[in-house]
């Protein structure tokens, strides 16, 4: 391979070449875009704003343990570089297509500030300013779980106060954010191979006579030849 096509190949020219999984409001189609709101829906010709990101390309919602990363996108024309004080969601569960679809469905009410869905109350708020939430990031496997304790910071007890935020920035880890370094931080490890199982011990007596080892060791105690 020359050095010219391993360039290309590289983590680091991959993030740069982002691709975005788009869905249509209007007429539900589904493609592929590198700038979600370039242009119009080629289907049914609605307007660009109507077009919103899902995910990123190789970030489908999969069954098993995940850490989760979304970017929150801002409402058209808005000062905010995502929703208020927050630009992303980090999150795990045991399985993404259940879970990605409940933190869509929305379900905040502004007058308790409360999320009545089974989401998360800060992507129910989001949505409901008109900001967009797209899919950026996944780690999978045992790795998953850890990673979010990791990241997260520890509620305090005494605070009364149930929220666990990031304990430091996650924009170094967004591929939005850092298409220039975000692989080389916390990578997606793949779960090393199982143990081999331990062999079932199965005795040959070929190999080993326990009656003749006993007389062996034991001739007082031995039975000796049978009466005739």
């Amino acid at each position: 391979m020359t050095a010219a096509a391993a360039e290309l190949l590289s983590p680091a020219a991959a993030a740069v070449r982002l691709v975005h999984r788009v869905v249509c409001d209007g007429c539900g189609w589904v493609g592929y875009r590198r700038a979600p709101w370039c242009r119009a829906c080629p289907a049914c010709g609605v307007d660009r704003s109507k077009v919103r990101p899902v995910w990123l390309a190789g970030c489908a919602p999969h069954a098993g343990l995940c850490c989760y990363l979304a970017h929150i996108w801002p409402p058209p024309d808005h000062p905010w570089p995502g929703y208020r004080h927050a630009c992303h969601y980090l999150g795990s569960t045991i399985d993404l297509r259940v879970r990605w679809p409940e933190h869509l469905s929305g379900g905040y009410d502004p007058v308790s500030h409360k999320n009545n869905g089974p989401g998360s109350r800060l992507i129910a708020a989001a949505l409901h300013a008109g900001c967009q939430v797209e899919l950026v990031r996944v780690w999978r496997g045992s790795q998953a779980r850890r990673l979010e304790q990791r990241l997260k910071q520890r509620r305090k007890p005494d605070s009364g106060s149930l929220r666990a935020g990031a304990a430091r920035s996650l924009r170094p880890l967004c591929p939005l954010c850092s298409p220039a370094g975000w692989w080389r931080r916390y990578p997606d490890l793949p779960d090393p191979p199982p143990l081999p199982r331990p062999r079932r011990l199965v005795h040959d007596p070929e190999l080993w006579d326990a009656d003749a080892e006993w007389d062996a060791a034991f001739p007082h105690l031995a039975d000796g030849p049978s009466p005739g």
